[in-house]
């Protein structure tokens, strides 16, 4: 029995040599812009060994003011880029662009301008002025027409990426992220103003991750183990922005001190809301919506189809575990399970034992749910396709009901009529992944009949 044991070990030493023996993947990241906090996972990914552990020798480009991260990433000079909702222009001219990761949940993409009486006080003060843009600020574009404004009254220069452009008069307005450029504007007291897209009903995403179809098609296993490393690296960042903020400054640029690093890394939190939404995450239904406003401005067909635009992992999954993994690991895993199956009674009992305290554990955390459910101050309650199962003492004080009246009720039935309607759709459009505002508020009808 030893003997099989040790050769068992044998076997596993080697297959695990064999896999570091072998050469890890060169991967190119073009970024849109200048090394800055922005990318500050991709850095982490990278200087604390994410991308090592996946098998990727990665290379982070920083763009120049007459880089196009689209191209670069076509021609396979660039195997993944971070781009923006351009993507969905790009993808509709028959370039075959896949959205991997969202990053910014709300996009930090505005124009800024100097507070001047004689030159810019509102956005339409733009007309005729020269403004800097930088590629793939489409958003910006679209902010322009719903405000009714023809880019073609626009002079617009290519972005050089110094802000003294903006401060020196060479240009009346430039693309910014609020998150990075008001830092000097700031430092040296120099009044600025923020015309944001939002003000116009434009919440779009921000920097993402990208890629090719061809890249997906491919090389699937290298797609995924990037953008499983670089999500990594992006949790890693955003809880140590002190030691990336170093890291951005010593390793990849001193064009900016490390308080710029800082500044931009705590406006980004608002930017990304990670306390919130798991970095990474996008919504097909928030892309529709977007979608929609650029049709809705011409810059996209009615027939745009959001089909291949966004990454599937978990089919690329499955397939990256076949291919990675192979038949010697299946040989290994052979073996594994017949050495196991030898054990296996013996290890019944302890397993048995084992299982029983868990069980034990998982009543007791039940227990502390339920009664952190009871005595909680919100008002909640639980469903069951639409009846009232369990509801705490707050929704029954704010309802009126006892707690043994609400179950069986209707989801809707304490719900002011005037509101039904508007909460079922709510709840359809969510169920169906459309895009619902985050808080909206609602009138209740109590037992007495009193609205609140």
């Amino acid at each position: 029995m030893k003997k099989h044991i040790i050769c068992l070990m044998l076997i596993f030493i080697c297959f695990h040599l064999t896999a570091q023996a072998a050469e890890k993947q060169k991967i190119t990241l073009q970024l849109k812009w200048t090394h800055a906090f922005q990318f500050a996972g991709y850095y982490a990914a990278k200087e604390k060994g994410f991308y090592d552990q996946a098998g990727l020798d990665v290379t982070i480009k920083e763009a120049q003011p007459e880089s196009d991260v689209i191209s670069e990433v076509l021609s396979g000079r660039a195997q993944f880029g971070t781009g923006t909702n351009s993507l969905l222009l790009a993808r509709q001219a028959d370039q075959p662009v896949t959205v991997l990761a969202v990053i910014f949940q709300h996009s930090p993409l505005v124009i800024l301008a100097l507070t001047d009486e004689k030159k810019v006080k509102t956005i339409h003060d733009l007309v005729g002025k020269r403004i800097m843009f930088e590629k793939q600020s489409e958003e910006l574009i679209a902010y322009l027409q719903r405000e009714r404004i023809s880019p073609k009254d626009i002079r617009f220069i290519p972005h050089s990426f110094d802000i003294r452009d903006l401060t020196e008069g060479r240009v009346d307005a430039i693309s910014a992220y609020v998150t990075n450029e008001t830092f000097y504007l700031e430092k040296e007291n120099i009044p600025y103003q923020v015309l944001d897209p939002r003000a116009s009903g434009i919440d779009f995403y921000g920097d993402n991750l990208f890629t090719s179809e061809y890249m997906i098609k491919n090389n699937p296993e290298a797609v995924a183990a990037f953008r499983s490393a670089s999500l990594k690296g992006w949790h890693y960042a955003m809880t140590h922005k002190d030691e990336v903020a170093d890291i951005i400054f010593s390793r990849y640029s001193s064009k900016h001190p490390k308080d710029f690093y800082l500044h931009e890394a705590l406006a980004m939190d608002d930017m990304l809301k990670p306390e919130l939404v798991e970095i990474g995450y996008m919504n097909i239904g928030r892309w529709q919506h977007i979608v929609e406003i650029y049709q809705s401005l011409g810059m996209l067909k009615p027939d745009f189809s959001l089909d291949g635009f966004l990454y599937d992992e978990k089919p690329k999954e499955k397939t990256v575990w076949f291919r990675t993994v192979g038949f010697p690991a299946a040989a290994v895993l052979v073996l594994t399970i017949s050495i196991y199956l030898i054990f296996i009674f013996r290890r019944m009992k302890w397993r048995i034992a084992r299982e029983q305290e868990i069980i034990a554990k998982l009543n007791e955390t039940e227990q502390l749910n339920k009664s952190l459910l009871e005595n909680s101050t919100a008002a909640i309650y639980m469903l069951k396709g639409s009846k009232i199962i369990h509801g705490n003492s707050a929704i029954a004080e704010i309802t009126g009901y006892q707690k043994d009246e609400l179950l069986e009720m209707e989801e809707f039935e304490f719900i002011h009529p005037d509101f039904r309607e508007i909460a079922k759709e709510r709840t359809r459009k969510r169920e169906h992944g459309e895009y619902v505002p985050d808080r909206y508020e609602m009138k209740i009808r109590k037992k007495n009949g009193e609205t609140r």
